[in-house]
């Protein structure tokens, strides 16, 4: 067995009638009545490769079942509000999270069928916010996990605040 191309698909599941497949199976199965043999799992790699995009060109609903990375302009404003509140971490109930979430949820940034249920949601956005303060200099923990685009954002905001 190779990799992890034998695994059930996780991150884009096909929707249809409400109810959500594996794209990768269903993918495997289409090949067959579109070029008139099934795909072996091991021929099939999921994720924002083949199978979905394939499957989206065939006229099939895609659904990420993770949100998508977050973008550097959706990290300027979590970072902004991060500093707002003096780069210490906010809650999901603080009403600026509540209010940065709906605006990102309306932005356009993301296509719909890369969205799922939690998108951009106060406990995410909250989430992120810790993972911002969390690696400020003056921070005195263990920082989160985050990621590298994290931590350029704010180091651009100590030097340009403004």
């Amino acid at each position: 067995m190779s990799g992890g191309s034998e695994q059930p698909a996780t991150g884009y599941l096909l929707l249809h009638e409400d109810r959500t497949y594996d794209s990768k199976a269903i993918a495997g199965v289409a090949h067959k009545f579109d070029q008139g043999r099934a795909l072996r799992p091991d021929e099939l790699s999921g994720g924002r490769s083949h199978a979905a995009r394939w499957l989206a060109r065939l006229g099939f609903p895609i659904r990420s079942s993770r949100s998508p990375d977050w973008t550097r302009d959706e990290i300027i404003l979590a970072c902004d509000l991060a500093m707002a509140n003096g780069w210490k971490r906010l809650e999901y109930n603080d009403p600026r999270v509540i209010e940065l979430s709906a605006l990102l949820q309306e932005m356009p940034i993301h296509p719909e069928e890369l969205r799922n249920e939690l998108f951009r949601n106060p406990n995410g956005v909250a989430r992120k916010t810790v993972d911002i303060t969390s690696r400020h200099p003056d921070y005195r923990g263990k920082p989160t996990n985050g990621n590298a685009l994290d931590i350029e954002v704010m180091n651009d905001f100590l030097a340009r605040p403004a």
